[in-house]
Parts: structure tokens; C-alpha cells; sequence
């Protein structure tokens, strides 16, 4: 029997010598000096067994085992001491203690005392599981010939049919059992005020179910349902007889894209999921998802492999590297009693208990993002995906640090000099008509005067998302969308940040970069955005725009072949509601902006960006300035540059693992489509100004000439409800931004229509200066 052992003593020297001889043995061990520590793997793992010592500075051994057991109820505590006594021994009984070893010990007498503990700990699982199994088989016999199973599976299901496989809409739930019908173990699909509370868990059972409901009752290959539902009902009643009034329910998924309308219906009190071994296409994609997240959630493989899309072998190194339960299972009726019988009286009952005091700790949040550092350390533990993200190139980082730093200008031309890449990033830059370079530049220092050192940081951060960008190949992933969108992300950050009335020397450089028409400064001058924006003087808006969904790029390198089922979440929504949430429900703890940070985190560069991409979708009154410009520019410039700008989906993919087009007249991005709409009635209307020659040209405009324009523009928003309504329906956080900023809807809205031509210049002139491979 294998265990994981918790090794807790003041000395170093004896906790070695045990740890080390466990581990010789076959079980896994983590050891500790203190009671402290102890208590804190506890809090992130769970362990069998704990040998501690009684007597140790600070927290004793015996107050560890008391708060231990309330932890982690079915630990099995060994104490180890050398000052035995009477008293001691009665008192640890009392405690629970299942052994006493006395110090000092011989290490065969260590083994044979670690064996009686192994020895009666496998007599009391055995029990228990016979009495469970009895119940089982009670329960199975009860439920007679009459029992409609086929109805009870279906009222649990949410099946993802296809209309022409003849069960009606593939996205309308399954109807539920009457009030008087519902079992203990069963879940009412339409009831979700029932799981409010914190007594309810969730477990996800993912079977394939047939298309003829008969089989489930007649033939001997969907026996097991029956046996699923019964060990249900078994586990709910032996919950219902401890002192935590706990029910456990269950859903059933017929594929994979299923799954995400659970997580989003159910969120933190899904406590497992099981694919079971007739589970089509399983990857093991999905598998490493799962299976690396914060919360305690319990993934269990019953690997079969005809479906599966990984070998047993490597199931095991999976299960070895995550918190996944592997199991060998079929359907035969023998097994799969076993099986369910094991896994939710050994496995899923210590884990509810667990589970019951996280929830009642915190109610479920669906956007909820995890600290930066955590899900760093969550990536790093999935170490064969992070060993396919590029590294952030070494002379990109001393150049970057010697232009924030305001090193000498030697200095960062030497480091350019060292780099082919660097040098042909400088000679791409001055092709751009906007230097007006009439000849050619015959040294460095003279091309980078010319281009100004804030350009090149723009640039080289764009390389190293380019970069990036080349290291996916998934399909619906359009590189360029992606690219487009980030930088000028960057760009409307930058803008909205610069102070017009006493432009700093840094932001004077920036503006002659930006060549910005005149109206559209005095329109900014108007809405005196900057005061709002009280930036740090260390953060550099363009950076944090461009790289505020940086995050994204992580998970299709790390994730392969995920991106299609986050387009097809989108589409089953019809672009309705947060695409945050969509993302949730495939990547759970990975959304784009917890993981993006992370990178940063990683690479060590950008610190100041790191809370602003961290925290861009979720803005409210204490907000970080930083991180509501970040959060503004991306929500304006959504029609001008969308991403995902389509769902462009594959047919082969529709066919084999996701379904058929929901709409075929949602495929297009609305705030894409609708944008469009507005600039060509914008533009007609513009043209009525009767602007002057010198105006066009110079783009000075006379005062009222001026405020006709900035309200032709907002007017354009306020006839085209629907815009606002699309943008504030994919990115919810629109309205507070607006509320932090001051400014109304379509005052924000006008700007990217004003800054367009802009815009899109800043941009093709940016992501022409990079090379892709």
C-alpha cells in the first residue's frame, strides 16, 4: 500500500533518516521541522499518514494531530518520542493516534510499526468498503424491474445532441423528474437556486449516453449507469449520517462540450469529474487543464484504450505529475460495482469533507481570478508545456532596461550592435515614410536619433509577441487578428495617458512618433482624460495595452488544440455575456489574464504591468489607474480591431468533436460588423463639415467646425444602441470604466472613430517593423 507521509521533527538529522528510508519503501514523503509548516502542506495537499514528534519548539506534536484531524479527518497520526509514558500512550489513544514509537528505534522495529499502521488502515478500508458495497447492492435490488432508469439518466443529462441524431436542439437541457420523483443523488438541471447552499457538491460524471434511451435498460454495455446511480444514493446516505448535512449530486455529460455549461452553472461546488471508459476522444489537453487547478477538484480516468487519445503509460505519468485518479475499468457489471464503490467511498468522501470547508470559506465567484504568483506555480508544475514558451530574448531585455533606465546612449547602441535581430528591427523602423528620411542613414546612432528610443521599445516588445505568435498553429487562430488588436491596444492606452497641456519630454518624443492629427488632440484636450489617469511614472502604457492579453498566447502554446472549443463556447453563447466566462469554462483557473501576469512573472520584466493585465476585467471603484486605462483601451478599440474577429471553426472539428453551427449569421464579431456600420455613415456625414483646404491638410480645425465633428461622432453611438449594448454584453467591465473616467458612453466611443486613420497607421507601421515567420 503506497501512502503519502507528512515527516514532522525538530531534528534534522532523525527526520532524514525516516524520510529517506519511507521513500526507499515506496511511499511518498514531504518532511518538515515544525509543527507550523506541517500545518501548511496540509492546507495545499492531502496525506495518509503523519509521524511527528511530541516535543518540538513552538507548536507541540500532539496539538499538531488535534488540528490535523480536523483538517484532514481520515490522517493516520504516529508518534514518535523519547520520554514514553503512561499518560502519553492512554492520551494518544484518545487522540486517535494509531501508533507509539519510542526514540530510539531500530529501523526494523520503525518498518514493522509503519506496517501495523499500513496493515489496519487496509482492514478498516476493507470494511468499510464491504459495507458500502452491501448498501450498494441493497440499494440496486430495491430500485427493481420497474425502475425507469432511461428517464432518470436523461433528466440528468445535457447531452449535446445533434438535431439530426433526432433529440431536438443540441443547447436546450434535458427535462427534469418531477418534484416527487427526484432522488437524493439526482439534480434537477433547472433548479439552480437549489444549489445555493453550501451542503450541495457536484459531481460530473462524463459517460456517453445513448441515442436510444432503451439500452440503457435492456443491454448488458450500459449496465453500469444503473450501478452509478446506486452508488450515489449509497454515498448520500452514509453522508446524511455524519455531522456535516452534506448531499452530493451528480450530472451526466455526453461529450466534451458539455462540460463548460456545467462549470459555468455550478462553478466551485463541482467537486469531481469522471470520464468514464467509454468517454469518446478524450485528450489528454483536457486532462492537464483540469487537473492543474487551485481548487480541489477531483479528475478520475477510467482509461480505456479504444477511446482515449493517450496510452495507459501515459496516464500514469500524468497522474504521477497532477491530481488525477487513474484506474484501468470497463463496463462490465462486476468492475464497474468495484470501481464506484472504491472511487467514491475511498476517494470522493475525504475529499467532500475537504471541499465542504473551502466552500463554506468562500462562495463561488465565476470570474474569480487566482493571484499571479499562483497560477506561476501552477504553470511551472505542468513543466512540459512551459518547456514550449519562448524565452524573452536576453540583448530585447538589456536594450529595454538601458532605454528605462536612461542609460547612455553608447551604451544602447552597443547592445544593439550585439544583436543581428536588433539590427535589422532599427533598419525595418526607418522604412516608415513617417521619419521622413530622405536618404540613407549610414550609422546606428544616427538611425536610432532618428527613430527615438520609444519607438524601438515599441518595436522590440512587438517582436517578442510576434515571436510568440509564431509558436501557434491551431485552427480558427488568426495570428494577425490577435496582433492587431494588442498593439493597438497599446496605442489607445498611450494616447488616453498623454498630458497635452504640458507634455513631459518623454511624452514630447512620443507625440512626434504619433504624428496625431490636430482636431483629434483638441478633442483629447476636451475630455482631459490624462487627469483621470495618474499613472505611476515607471509605467509605460504602450506595454501594458500591448501585452494585456498576452496571457492568451500561454494557453494555446501550452494547450494545443484548445482555441476551437473556446470559439465554439463563444458561438453556443452567440457572443452573449462575458468572453472571459467562455474561456473559464474550458481553462477554468487559466483565464488569459491570470496567466498572462504569470508570464511576466516569469520572464521578470514588466512589473508594473503585471497587476493591470492581471486586473483588466475586473474594474471597480478602488481600481488601480493603470489598470483602468488598460481596461479602457481595450474596450474602445473592440470594433476597430476585434479579437476573436470570427468563429471560424473547421467543418472536420464540427464533425468529430464539436457540433454544428448554432447561427450561421453570428459567425462574424457584432462589434465588428457594427463598427463597420457606424464609420460609413460617420464618414458621409463627415463629409458635410465643408472643411477648408488648409483645414483638410493641416488638420487644425476651426473651433466650431471642431465641436461639429466630436458631435457628429457621438451621435453616431447614440443612434446605434446596439453597439454599446454588444460591447458592454463581451466586456462587462465597460461601465465602470466609464464611471472611473467620467465620461459618458458615447463621448468614450467617439474617440476610436476619431482616431481611426490614426490608429490603423500606427498599427500596419508597428507590425511592419517585426519579422514572422
Amino acid at each position: 500500500m503506497k501512502v503519502k507521509v507528512l515527516v514532522v521533527d525538530d531534528d534534522v538529522r532523525l527526520r532524514k533518516l525516516c524520510a529517506g528510508f519511507l521513500q526507499r519503501s515506496g511511499h511518498i514523503t514531504v518532511a518538515v521541522e515544525g509543527g507550523e509548516q506541517a500545518l501548511k502542506e496540509a492546507g495545499n495537499q492531502r496525506f495518509d499518514l503523519v509521524l511527528t514528534d511530541i516535543k518540538m519548539p513552538g507548536m507541540s506534536g500532539d496539538e499538531l494531530i488535534g488540528h490535523l484531524l480536523e483538517m484532514q479527518p481520515e490522517i493516520m497520526p504516529v508518534i514518535m518520542t523519547a520520554h514514553p509514558s503512561m499518560d502519553l500512550a492512554i492520551d494518544a489513544v484518545r487522540k486517535g493516534v494509531y501508533e507509539f514509537i519510542t526514540k530510539p528505534f531500530r529501523l526494523d522495529d520503525f518498518q514493522r510499526a509503519i506496517n501495523n499502521v499500513l496493515q489496519r488502515r487496509m482492514e478498516e478500508i476493507q470494511r468499510v468498503q464491504r459495507d458500502f458495497v452491501k448498501t450498494l447492492l441493497e440499494i440496486e435490488e430495491q430500485l427493481g424491474d420497474e425502475f425507469d432508469l432511461p428517464k432518470t439518466i436523461e433528466s440528468l443529462a445535457v447531452t449535446g445532441r445533434r438535431e439530426d441524431e433526432g433529440e431536438g436542439d443540441a443547447n436546450k437541457t434535458k427535462r427534469v423528474l418531477p418534484e416527487e420523483q427526484a432522488e437524493p443523488s439526482s439534480l434537477r438541471i433547472g433548479g439552480k437556486g437549489e444549489y445555493e447552499a453550501a451542503e450541495s457538491l457536484v459531481a460530473i460524471i462524463c459517460e456517453p449516453i445513448p441515442a436510444d434511451l432503451n439500452l440503457l435498460k435492456n443491454s448488458p454495455d450500459y449496465h453500469h449507469f444503473r450501478t452509478i446511480y446506486a452508488a450515489f444514493r449509497t454515498l448520500n446516505l452514509k453522508l446524511q449520517k455524519t455531522n456535516d448535512a452534506v448531499q452530493l449530486k451528480f450530472v451526466m455529460a455526453h461529450r466534451s462540450t458539455d462540460i463548460p455549461k456545467f462549470f459555468r452553472l455550478f462553478a466551485d461546488q463541482i467537486c469531481c469529474i469522471v470520464f468514464g471508459p467509454n468517454f469518446p476522444l478524450l485528450s489528454e489537453v483536457t486532462l492537464r487543464i483540469m487537473a492543474n487547478s487551485s481548487r480541489s477538484r477531483m479528475v478520475v480516468v477510467c482509461h480505456n484504450p479504444f477511446q482515449a487519445l493517450f496510452s495507459w503509460d501515459r496516464l500514469s505519468k500524468l497522474a504521477d505529475d497532477f491530481n488525477i485518479v487513474a484506474y484501468r475499468n470497463s463496463t462490465a457489471e462486476s468492475e464497474a460495482r468495484d470501481f464506484w464503490s472504491l472511487f467514491l467511498n475511498r476517494e470522493l468522501r475525504p475529499l467532500i469533507e475537504e471541499r465542504l470547508k473551502t466552500i463554506r470559506d468562500r462562495a463561488a465567484e465565476k470570474e474569480y481570478v487566482l493571484p499571479a504568483e499562483e497560477i506561476r506555480n501552477l504553470l511551472l508544475k505542468d513543466y512540459e508545456s512551459m518547456e514550449l514558451l519562448p524565452s524573452f530574448p536576453a540583448t530585447f531585455r538589456q536594450a529595454i532596461g538601458a532605454i528605462e533606465e536612461r542609460q547612455p546612449f553608447s551604451q544602447l547602441v552597443e547592445i544593439i550592435e550585439s544583436d543581428g535581430i536588433l539590427q535589422g528591427l532599427v533598419s525595418q523602423s526607418l522604412k516608415k515614410s513617417s521619419y521622413n528620411i530622405s536618404s540613407g542613414v549610414e550609422s546606428l546612432p544616427t538611425a536610432l536619433a532618428a527613430i527615438g528610443v520609444e519607438e524601438l521599445k515599441k518595436t522590440m516588445i512587438a517582436q517578442v509577441v510576434g515571436n510568440l505568435l509564431d509558436e501557434i498553429n491551431q485552427p480558427g487562430f488568426h495570428g494577425q487578428h490577435f496582433l492587431f488588436h494588442s498593439v493597438c491596444t497599446g496605442y489607445m492606452a498611450q494616447i488616453l495617458s498623454l498630458n497635452l497641456d504640458e507634455p513631459s519630454a518623454r511624452e514630447r518624443e512620443i507625440l512626434r512618433c504619433l504624428s496625431l492629427p490636430q482636431y483629434s488632440r483638441d478633442i483629447l484636450k476636451k475630455l482631459r482624460l490624462w487627469e483621470r489617469f495618474k499613472l505611476a511614472d515607471e509605467f509605460d502604457a504602450f506595454t501594458g495595452g500591448l501585452l494585456h492579453d498576452v496571457g492568451k498566447l500561454l494557453n494555446l502554446i501550452c494547450y494545443p488544440d484548445i482555441f476551437p472549443s473556446i470559439l465554439y463556447e463563444i458561438e453556443q453563447k452567440q457572443w452573449q455575456g462575458s468572453l472571459l466566462e467562455s474561456e473559464t469554462a474550458l481553462l477554468w483557473d487559466f483565464q488569459h489574464p491570470a496567466t498572462g501576469s504569470a508570464l511576466l512573472l516569469e520572464w521578470d520584466i514588466f512589473s508594473n504591468c503585471i497587476e493591470p493585465i492581471h486586473l483588466h476585467h475586473q474594474i471597480h471603484r478602488g481600481s488601480a489607474p493603470e489598470t483602468v486605462l488598460i481596461a479602457m483601451a481595450n474596450c474602445l478599440v473592440k470594433g476597430l480591431y476585434s479579437f476573436p474577429h470570427r468563429l471560424d471553426i473547421p467543418q472536420e472539428l464540427r464533425d468529430t468533436f464539436l457540433g454544428p453551427v448554432a447561427n450561421p449569421d453570428l459567425l462574424d464579431n457584432p462589434l465588428a460588423v457594427l463598427f463597420e456600420n457606424i464609420v460609413e455613415l460617420f464618414e458621409l456625414e463627415q463629409n458635410r463639415l465643408l472643411l477648408t483646404a488648409l483645414e483638410v491638410e493641416s488638420g487644425n480645425y476651426q473651433p466650431q467646425k471642431l465641436e461639429e465633428l466630436f458631435g457628429l461622432a457621438k451621435r453616431s453611438f447614440e443612434n446605434s444602441q446596439s453597439y454599446g449594448n454588444a460591447l458592454s454584453g463581451q466586456n462587462p467591465e465597460f461601465s465602470q470604466v466609464l464611471e472611473y473616467a467620467k465620461v459618458s458612453a458615447e463621448e468614450a466611443l467617439a474617440l476610436p472613430l476619431l482616431l481611426k486613420g490614426s490608429l490603423q497607421a500606427l498599427v500596419k507601421g508597428l507590425c511592419q517593423n517585426i519579422s514572422r515567420d
